[in-house]
């Protein structure tokens, strides 16, 4: 069981997991992907990175849906309908965002074009913090 202390606009932190059955963990190995992803502000990153002049659905919740996908990768999908598994029980809580629906998703996909795959390429890259930044050097000892 997932609940929240705090509404669920909050942040990922503040999730409490508790397992009320020993044979229940259900995509439990996303609150890692998930927490790095929230404290590295990826699904602002990825609205910010991805348009198409012209075609506003294109940019419009890309960071969403493109995690959505990520997530579901990460869970073993091997279809779009497989998305549908985020949907389910709290994962939308242990993810920390909106699972879109697997047909919202295969429009989205089949409508990018070259442009958005490289934006889409360059999302990882962007993410890092600069080099300097990642850990305090020897000045800050």
């Amino acid at each position: 069981m997932v609940t929240r202390e705090r509404a669920p606009s909050d942040r990922i932190d503040d999730l409490e997991i508790a397992f009320d059955d020993e044979r229940l963990v259900a995509d439990a190995g996303l609150i890692l992907p998930a927490t790095l992803c929230d404290r590295l502000g990826a699904t602002r990153l990825i609205d910010g990175l991805v348009e198409r002049p012209g075609d506003p659905a294109i940019g419009a919740g890309a960071g969403a849906k493109a995690l959505s996908v990520v997530f579901s990768m990460l869970a073993g999908a091997d279809c779009i309908d497989d998305v549908d598994r985020l949907r389910a029980g709290a994962t939308q809580a242990v993810i920390g965002l909106r699972p879109r629906a697997s047909s919202t998703l295969g429009n989205w996909l089949r409508r990018l074009g070259f442009g958005q795959v490289r934006q889409l390429d360059a999302a990882p890259e962007s993410c890092l913090p600069e080099p300097g930044a990642r850990a305090p050097g020897p000045s800050a000892w």
